[in-house]
């Protein structure tokens, strides 16, 4: 593991950095961490004067956390506090070398290099939280669990987070089973094409490559956005902005092969009551891809006290765990940040 003492001097570059003021007056950052051949970027928007940051770890892996920004999904807590947004190595709208070094120890490591940035650039970020949605939440358990790295934040919330693969698979699979079944049993009008999907989760019983991977994950696709399309709240980012992402947002993920074994076998179980800040876990009763017996586990799992580690589910919603019941989301995360910053 390399040294990120000297991350001030070799570790990252500003590129087209600009520091300006949203329309409302807060705080709008836009600039590059560069940090092992791949540069970052980063994306610091909203009211600072509360001295609370959020670092966002968007899903994926390969996505983009700077989507999130552009469509104003937590425009909400922006009004209270700094959001930092970026988007990983190898996926969203970073360049350079896109594809160097895509495992877990260099994900952490670029996390605590854009961690130490972002107490370095902004002295009033006296209070800093973590909030992992999907792999996000894999990526903050392993960050958490490594060193010292704890004692930067506050608190941590996961977002429908995900910590144990094998077990998402298993969960998302039989989600998958159980809601086919239903569509066949009520005659639905696509009775055949869910008798074929049936059909394809009861021939892939274990996940041990990522061919068998993206049937599951296919399949808990098409149901969260059955299931959600109609009550979310967000639109669906355009088709322009897919276009201009180097990897299509949010619909392609260049270079995942490379990310095989993680994603497939990845299990942070082990050892995570090393963690024992203050937790939120927030999940959704309907998420056909992190399915809510992840929030339970991950709650028995790790070793914050239990007056300071709360699971919420929130019955009615699905994968994009703030798009559906967005009052009770979004007071749910500002009490628990109000209550630890």
């Amino acid at each position: 593991m390399k040294k990120i003492l000297f991350f001030l001097s070799v570790l990252f570059v500003f590129t087209a950095c600009y520091k300006d003021e949203n329309p409302d007056g807060q705080l709008s950052d836009e600039f590059y961490l560069r940090h092992e051949g791949t540069d970052m970027p980063v994306w610091v928007r909203g009211n600072d004067d509360k001295e609370t940051f959020i670092i966002f770890l968007h899903g994926g892996p390969l996505l983009s956390g700077v989507e999130n920004a552009v469509y104003d999904h937590f425009d909400r807590l922006e009004s209270d506090y700094a959001m930092v947004y970026y988007d990983q190595r190898g996926g969203g709208f970073t360049h350079g070398k896109r594809a160097v070094n895509l495992n877990e120890e260099q994900f952490v490591e670029d996390l605590e290099v854009l961690t130490k940035l972002i107490k370095n650039k902004y002295p009033q970020a006296k209070n800093l939280f973590l909030m992992g949605h999907s792999w996000g939440g894999y990526l903050a358990t392993a960050f958490l669990k490594k060193g010292v790295n704890q004692v930067d934040f506050k608190g941590w919330i996961q977002l429908s987070g995900n910590h144990n693969f094998p077990l998402n698979w298993a969960s998302s699979r039989l989600f998958g089973i159980d809601y086919a079944q239903n569509r066949i049993a009520e005659n639905d009008p696509d009775k055949s094409v869910w008798e074929e999907r049936l059909k394809a989760l009861e021939d892939t019983p274990e996940i041990t490559n990522i061919q068998e991977l993206r049937v599951i994950n296919y399949i808990g696709q098409i149901i969260d956005r059955e299931v959600n399309a109609e009550k979310n709240q967000f639109s669906e980012p355009s088709l322009f902005y897919l276009l201009s992402s180097p990897v299509g947002t949010g619909k392609d993920q260049k270079d995942l092969e490379l990310l095989e074994d993680l994603i497939v076998f990845g299990d942070q179980s082990p050892n995570m009551d090393r963690i024992v800040l203050p937790t939120l876990l927030v999940y959704g009763g309907k998420d056909a891809i992190v399915p809510k017996n992840l929030g339970q586990n991950a709650y028995d799992l790790i070793g914050t006290p239990e007056e300071d580690k709360k699971l919420v589910i929130l019955e009615e919603s699905g994968h994009d765990i703030w798009g559906i019941e967005v009052d009770a989301f979004f007071s749910t995360v500002k009490d628990f940040v109000e209550e630890y910053k």
